[in-house]
C-alpha cells in the first residue's frame, strides 16, 4: 500500500478524527507546543534554508521515526499549521508509521491533490478543535484573536470558522 493514497474519509470524519487524536495524546492547543507531540510521537523537526521547501515536508521510515522539514522564514502560525498538516499524513496516510514513504507539496491538479486536503482537514481539526474554537468565538473573539489564540494563521482560523458555520 502507498502513503500517496488517499484514506478517502469525509471532510467530518477527518475533522472528528483528529480531535479525537489531540485528546488521546492530551494536546491542548492553548496551551501546549505541537513540536512537542511530534516529537512525542518519535518524529524529528529540521528547519532548512533550501529555497525549493517552500511548505514543508516529510519523510516516515517507521513507526516513531520520521522526519519533518520546515522552511527557515515561515511564520511560527504558519509552521504550526504545516506540523499539523504532516501529522495528518503521518496518522491517515503512513498509517502511524506504518507505510513508510515521502510526502512533499504535489503539483496544482495532480492526482495527490486528495492527500492535502485531507492533511489540512486533519490539521483544522487537531489545532482548532470544534467545541474550543467555538467557545471562543462566542465569547467574542474576531479572526484575528481566534488566530493568535490557536496559533495559527488568520486564513486558517477563517477556513475553520466558515466550516463550522460560525
Amino acid at each position: 500500500m502507498s502513503p500517496n493514497l488517499p484514506s478517502g474519509y469525509s471532510k467530518s470524519s477527518i475533522d472528528s478524527f483528529a480531535e479525537e487524536i489531540g485528546k488521546y495524546l492530551n494536546f491542548n492547543p492553548l496551551k501546549d507546543s505541537i513540536e512537542n507531540v511530534i516529537k512525542q510521537l518519535g518524529g524529528k523537526i529540521e528547519y532548512v534554508e533550501d529555497i525549493v521547501v517552500t511548505e514543508g515536508s516529510m519523510e516516515v521510515k517507521s513507526s516513531k521515526d520520521f522526519l519533518i522539514k520546515l522552511p527557515q522564514t515561515a511564520l511560527t502560525e504558519k509552521n504550526n499549521f504545516t506540523l499539523a498538516h504532516e501529522l495528518g499524513h503521518y496518522v491517515l496516510h503512513a498509517k502511524a508509521g506504518k507505510i513508510p514513504g515521502v510526502f512533499s507539496r504535489p503539483l496544482i491538479g495532480s492526482t495527490t491533490d486528495r492527500l492535502e486536503w485531507e492533511a489540512n482537514w486533519f490539521a483544522a481539526g487537531f489545532l482548532m478543535p470544534h467545541g474550543l474554537f467555538e467557545k471562543m468565538h462566542k465569547q467574542g473573539n474576531d479572526l484575528w484573536a481566534l488566530a493568535e489564540i490557536f496559533k495559527v494563521s488568520y486564513k486558517a482560523a477563517e477556513v475553520r470558522s466558515q466550516f463550522l458555520n460560525l
